[in-house]
C-alpha cells in the first residue's frame, strides 16, 4: 500500500483561529488585557491591578505630604521675614547714632572695669562693669540711650509683675539711701560734737 504523504499529520489538531474560528471564551482568556499593559520601548509590560491601586494611593499620599511641607516651609519663611523686618525696624528706631566708635569705647570700658574689679566679690564683679558700660553708653550715644530706656519701659508695662518688682526695688534703694544719708549725717554731727568737746577740753587745759 502506498504511503500517504501527509500520514504523519493525521493526528495534528487544527490551531484555533487559523484553520477554524477561535472559541469566544478561549479568545477572552488568551487576549491581553490592555488596561493592565504599559508599553515601554515597544515592549508590553503587564502590571497587577492591586499594585497599581496601592502605588497610586502612595503617589497621591506623597504628593499631599509634599504639598503640605512646601506650604509649611513657605509659611515659616514668610514669618521669619516678617520677624526680621520688625526687628530691623525696631533696631533702626532705637539706635540713632553710628555704632562705631561708640561700641568700641563701651566694650573697652566694660572690659577694663571687669579687670579692675576682678578680685572683688561676685556682686561687684557683676554689676560694676554693667553700670560702667551703661554710663559710657549714655554719654557717647545719648539719643540711643533714651530710645533704649523708652523701649524697656514699654516692654516692662506689658509685664505687671516685673514692673511692681522694679518699683519695690527702687523704693527699697531709696529707703536705703535715706538711711545711709541719715546715718552719715548723724555720724558727722557726732564727730563734730566730739571735736568741739575735745577743743573745749584742750582750751580748758591750757588756761
Amino acid at each position: 500500500m502506498p504511503r500517504s504523504f501527509y500520514s504523519d499529520d493525521e493526528e495534528v489538531l487544527p490551531t484555533p483561529g487559523r484553520n477554524e474560528p477561535i472559541d469566544p471564551k478561549l479568545e477572552n482568556s488568551e487576549s491581553p488585557n490592555l488596561h493592565n499593559l504599559t508599553f515601554l520601548h515597544g515592549m508590553a509590560i503587564r502590571t497587577s491591578p492591586l499594585l497599581e491601586k496601592y502605588s497610586s494611593k502612595a503617589r497621591q499620599l506623597l504628593l499631599e505630604k509634599y504639598t503640605l511641607i512646601d506650604a509649611e516651609l513657605a509659611t515659616q519663611k514668610s514669618a521669619l521675614n516678617n520677624e526680621w523686618s520688625i526687628t530691623k525696624e525696631k533696631y533702626n528706631s532705637i539706635v540713632v547714632e553710628p555704632l562705631l566708635p561708640s561700641v568700641i569705647g563701651i566694650l573697652t570700658t566694660v572690659l577694663a572695669t571687669g579687670v579692675a574689679v576682678s578680685k572683688r566679690g561676685i556682686v561687684v564683679r557683676t554689676f560694676i562693669p554693667a553700670f560702667a558700660g551703661v554710663f559710657v553708653y549714655r554719654q557717647t550715644m545719648p539719643l540711643s540711650y533714651q530710645n533704649s530706656v523708652k523701649f524697656l519701659v514699654e516692654q516692662e508695662a506689658r509685664v505687671p509683675e516685673f514692673h511692681e518688682a522694679r518699683i519695690e526695688a527702687v523704693n527699697q534703694l531709696h529707703s536705703l539711701q535715706a538711711d545711709v544719708s541719715k546715718a552719715t549725717a548723724e555720724g558727722n554731727a557726732a564727730l563734730t560734737r566730739q571735736i568741739h568737746s575735745l577743743r573745749a577740753s584742750i582750751k580748758e587745759l591750757f588756761k
